[in-house]
């Protein structure tokens, strides 16, 4: 994210946001997950960037997937 910000690429850095929205889902925590992802998706409409608008929508089915089913680590029914 540091690298992104040094290049001044905005493009870049909201796709590191989703990636940590990603990995805010897989720790269950989905209220900051979606919260992250709508900001960005919102910034994206705004400056008409229509790639990170197309990377918001698959990480929030990606989060709508992971309270669905989980993740190997979420759920209690999984032997390891």
């Amino acid at each position: 994210m540091r690298i992104a910000a040094e290049l001044d690429d905005r493009t870049l850095l909201a796709r590191c946001h989703l990636y940590i929205a990603l990995s805010a889902a897989q720790q269950a925590d989905f209220a900051s997950a979606r919260r992250i992802v709508r900001i960005i998706y919102l910034w994206s409409r705004h400056t008409k960037n229509e790639f990170v608008q197309a990377c918001c929508r698959g990480v929030r089915s990606k989060i709508k997937s992971i309270e669905l089913f989980g993740t190997h680590a979420l759920r209690s029914d999984v032997v390891t």
